[in-house]
């Protein structure tokens, strides 16, 4: 099963001993409100390349990503970023990741980390990949609406869990996952989300994933991520920080 949206996000990277290096496309389709290319959509990438080399001590288990921050140092628009990762530790049970993202220069412009586990199911197993090449983006409409976002009302938005949106264990990829976390504190604060910080508690097995934000003041805004179909059980937190209330 492919990761749909995955595929129309591009980009490639290569395993190159500790560090896994590779370069995307951000797109007109990829902006936020702020003209700055989503914090999901950096999630996203970094869980990738960071997942993959995650993946060569966990496999034939799928690396199951446990938290992941995004943090902006500043803006990034259309055009070409390279990316590389490297592993700050590699333990029995979790591996951590750290990559930048730069575009041109030696100064990262944005910096990710990740924590991984291989998971404890003996199902979740895939063949070890390594190496990606997406090609080009194709995304055809703005990343949210091309996700099949739904905002329910300001600070609460839903995804479904469709072959789309799903990773090939069958559960919503946490990409998505920070995807509807990220609209929701947008709609909820008016702003564009800079920074996030995503904690991941399980998978979203039946959907739709519903996500509720709370403005916490201070340029904060908490999202709670649940599962709908499995009695509302919280599948992931996030904090996010936002642009326009960090002006005051």
């Amino acid at each position: 099963m492919s990761v749909l949206f995955v595929n129309d996000l591009g980009g490639w990277y290569r395993l190159e001993g500790e560090r896994c290096a590779g370069e995307f496309e951000v797109t007109g389709e990829m902006l936020g409100p702020d003209g700055s290319v989503r914090a999901s959509i950096l999630a996203t990438q970094a869980d990738m390349i960071g997942g993959a080399l995650a993946n060569r001590a966990s496999a034939p288990r799928v690396p199951l990503t446990v938290d992941l921050t995004v943090h902006r140092v500043e803006p990034v628009g259309v055009g070409t970023l390279s990316m590389v990762a490297r592993i700050l530790r590699a333990g029995r049970r979790t591996v951590v990741t750290e990559a930048a993202f730069l575009a041109g220069g030696e100064r990262p412009l944005v910096v990710s980390q990740a924590t991984f586990m291989p998971s404890p199911n003996p199902v979740d197993e895939q063949p070890f990949v390594g190496d990606r090449d997406g090609g080009r983006p194709t995304l055809t409409r703005p990343f949210a609406d091309q996700l099949g976002i739904r905002v329910l009302a300001p600070g609460l938005s839903e995804l479904d869990r469709v072959p789309y949106t799903m990773q090939p264990t069958g559960t919503i990829q946490g990409g998505a996952v920070a995807a509807v976390a990220e609209v929701a504190a947008e709609t909820a604060s008016g702003a564009a989300v800079v920074d996030i910080d995503v904690r991941f508690l399980a998978a979203v097995r039946v959907g739709p994933a519903r996500a509720t934000a709370e403005v916490l003041g201070g340029g904060r805004v908490r999202v709670e991520v649940r599962d709908r179909g499995r009695g509302d059980r919280l599948t992931a937190t996030l904090m996010a920080r936002v642009a326009q209330l960090d002006r005051g």
